[in-house]
């Protein structure tokens, strides 16, 4: 149960960056979560209402996106993708050549992607805003 270590300060630091920025109400935090992580939804989901409550965040909902863990080869360039469930135990050592020069390139990210908020005098109806953080896709 490392959720918890994993979204409290996620919640802290979205909500620090809404109240620096004046926004009252975030209505969406995105974020991009490496398979590494092997994090469980539901947990997320719980502990992410459970310290949003008393901050901008609170009543907000949290998009996941998860970033597959994938292996470059350093001598031939081929990419092995896992995801957490095949990861464990697995053998890292290149499909294509054998090489056992591997490195990740991905599965290691955990960022806020963004957040979506309500502008003052805003109601739910009408769009929200958006803030994005790391430049990542949307």
């Amino acid at each position: 149960m490392h959720e918890l270590s994993v979204v409290y300060p996620i919640v802290q630091m979205a909500a620090r960056l809404a109240r620096d920025n004046g926004i009252e109400r975030v209505t969406c935090v995105r974020l991009a979560v490496g398979e590494i992580h092997d994090l469980v939804d539901e947990y997320v989901f719980k502990y992410y209402d459970r310290f949003s409550k008393g901050t901008p965040l609170e009543g907000s909902r949290l998009k996941m996106r998860r970033i597959p863990i994938v292996y470059r080869c350093s001598d031939c360039g081929n990419e092995m993708v896992f995801d957490h469930f095949s990861f464990a135990g697995a053998e890292t050592t290149c499909t294509a050549c054998g090489s056992a020069r591997t490195d990740m390139v991905s599965g290691r990210e955990l960022q806020i992607e963004g957040i979506e908020y309500l502008a003052p005098n805003q109601s739910r109806e009408e769009p929200a805003a958006s803030e994005d953080e790391g430049g990542g896709p949307q």
